[in-house]
């Protein structure tokens, strides 16, 4: 196996000590709402989670991100897993 993912890992840990993680912001997404949304709107929340995620790795100075009310068997979560 590749060593790209150890790699990015190593930087990430780097990136959370020099930030300080443990003194910035706490964002939490909310998805306990799924059962009113339509499936146009739950392929877009998972779009922005995995969008918000994504530019959270890369920043300089990360943030420490929560998701919530992703049952198991739900379509956001379904999206989610499909990420590689």
């Amino acid at each position: 196996e590749g060593k790209g993912w150890e790699r990015r890992e190593k930087l990430w840990r780097e990136r959370c000590n020099k930030g300080n993680i443990d003194e910035s912001f706490r964002v939490c997404f909310d998805c306990n709402f799924e059962d009113q949304m339509t499936w146009k709107e739950v392929n877009s929340l998972s779009l922005q989670l995995r969008y918000a995620y994504a530019m959270n790795r890369k920043s300089p100075m990360p943030l420490h991100v929560h998701v919530t009310g992703v049952k198991s068997g739900c379509d956001t979560r379904k999206h989610l897993e499909k990420i590689d």
